[in-house]
């Protein structure tokens, strides 16, 4: 009988254990090879940042590089994109054959834009939209990133050669598109380091910081190309306000409504 009440006591702290085993929280593993629990809470899509922020890091050191290489083979090339100037001809010191930024280089740093330009959007909403991004991917939130920036270039661009065809003002569309182009190369460069330091300090300031610059360089570009249409004397001040409320107020205001009645 002592050997069966010993029993039946060992019995009932196995079960005793086991119920405590099995009330402890579950904790989440980043893989079967790492063992270090990541306790999920309110702040799921900064740790969706945190997760991927390797990722992040190899695509911006990656773009740096490759501006810093283009820097220093082809400065010519390099500087017509931070001069903000509206002519379509850069003459070589010696020769009189124009000077463009070729393919390659406009590809690249059209690439560096969008590129740069989405991942900051995703640290922008992680940031201060965290609700409005709750439950969705990191890949998920890239996407829908991508693809508000891609419908909004092709409404700028369909508008600006729209217009221009209606106008026959293809020579004022060119300077447009060349410092529109230029403001974009720009923003794209100037987002990497910003990126980069934010993804591993987190400092907020950095990401008001890269807003506020990214409105003053848009705000350089208005003015430049309402220079550009005043420039033509069958356009008015009236005119030209018009023209840059479809192209640029118009849309913003609908990105906003749209996040106002998502949030």
């Amino acid at each position: 009988m002592d050997s069966l009440r010993h029993s039946m006591n060992d019995d009932t702290m196995k079960l005793n254990y086991m119920s405590k085993m099995d009330s402890t929280p579950i904790h989440k593993y980043e893989s079967l090879f790492d063992a270090q629990p990541i306790i999920l809470n309110s702040n799921t899509s900064n740790y969706l940042i945190n997760s991927h922020s390797d990722y992040l890091t190899y695509v911006i050191i990656f773009l740096i590089g490759s501006a810093a290489l283009i820097w220093h083979f082809m400065p010519d090339r390099f500087r017509m994109i931070f001069s903000l100037k509206t002519e379509s001809h850069y003459l070589r010191s010696v020769n009189a054959n124009p000077l463009v930024q070729g393919n390659l280089i406009t590809g690249f740093f059209a690439i560096n834009y969008f590129i740069s330009l989405g991942i900051f959007m995703l640290l922008f909403l992680s940031e201060f939209f965290e609700d409005l991004i709750d439950g969705y991917s990191i890949y998920e939130v890239l996407g829908w990133c991508y693809f508000v920036i891609g419908v909004f270039y092709i409404y700028r661009t369909a508008l600006i050669y729209g217009i221009s065809v209606i106008f026959n003002t293809s020579k004022l569309r060119k300077q447009q598109v060349r410092i529109g182009q230029n403001i974009l190369f720009i923003t794209g460069v100037f987002l990497l380091p910003i990126i980069l330091l934010e993804v591993y300090t987190g400092f907020e300031i950095l990401l008001i910081f890269a807003i506020v610059m990214i409105v003053l360089l848009q705000l350089i570009r208005l003015i430049k190309t309402f220079v550009i249409g005043k420039s033509i004397s069958m356009f008015n001040a009236l005119h030209i306000i018009l023209y840059l409320c479809a192209l640029d107020i118009v849309p913003v205001l609908v990105l906003i409504r749209m996040f106002v009645n998502i949030s």
